[in-house]
């Protein structure tokens, strides 16, 4: 489920919040292409290890990761059972498993440490967006419109809870019924929502008023450098060993 701890910056002082955020996003794609990389031991372990040094560095619960791993746990599910019949090795469908939580970790890795002005700032300079406020604008509509409809889904899912109001005990069946049953409505309230609000969450993904914890230097930081490194040394030694 989208709740808002998922997407919410986390107010802490680390390394990673003070990253250029073109360099996150960079790095985060340079990682998407690597685990599409001839698998290998090696560069397995390494990426693994990477991310959960990122994640400490990141001062920031390691519980709130895990968090995020059981909230996609019906995808993951999804994934492991469609590999599954397909005939693919189980250590093979591992590694595909550890490599997809992997990359979600490393998306919300950016997402906890990236204001949300700095999150919008980083996406236009890689993209060359011309007007960031408009484009913004637009994200933040797609966004206002998923969390309209998950709200909007969950109420739906406590209104026919068997136990009070705690939709936690719906069962995983009853929970799709719910959701194929209301789909339509929800789709339509959340858009009506969306431009109900319009107005007032105009320009909430870019706002001078947020807070920017990077200044957009000329010169990176030393572990933006370190970053960029990381992943030169993973692509040569794929280039010279694996390949």
């Amino acid at each position: 489920m989208l709740d808002k701890y998922m997407v919410s910056y986390n107010y802490e002082e680390s390394i990673l919040h003070n990253l250029n955020p073109v360099i996150k996003f960079i790095s985060f794609i340079l990682f998407v292409i690597s685990c599409f990389f001839k698998f290998n031991v090696t560069l397995f372990f390494l990426d693994m290890i990477w991310i959960f040094v990122l994640m400490l560095l990141s001062n920031i619960s390691l519980l709130k990761y895990l968090t995020v791993i059981w909230n996609y746990k019906y995808f993951l599910i999804f994934i492991y059972i469609f590999l599954f019949s397909k005939n693919m090795e189980i250590i093979y469908i591992n590694v595909v498993i550890f490599k997809v939580i992997a990359c979600l970790l490393y998306f919300y890795l950016i997402l906890f440490t990236t204001t949300k002005k700095d999150f919008t700032k980083g996406l236009g300079i890689i993209f060359g967006f011309s007007n960031i406020k408009k484009v913004a604008n637009f994200f933040n509509k797609i966004y206002m419109f998923f969390v309209n409809f998950v709200v909007l889904n969950n109420e739906k899912q406590e209104l026919y809870s068997i136990k009070g109001n705690d939709r936690t005990f719906i069962s995983f069946l009853n929970r799709v019924y719910l959701f194929i049953k209301y789909l339509k409505v929800n789709i339509k309230d959340s858009v009506n929502k969306v431009k109900h609000d319009n107005d007032n969450m105009r320009y909430l993904l870019y706002n001078d008023k947020y807070i920017s914890r990077y200044k957009y230097r000329s010169r990176l930081n030393v572990f933006d450098y370190i970053f960029l490194l990381f992943f030169i040394i993973t692509y040569v030694f794929y280039i010279v060993k694996v390949r």
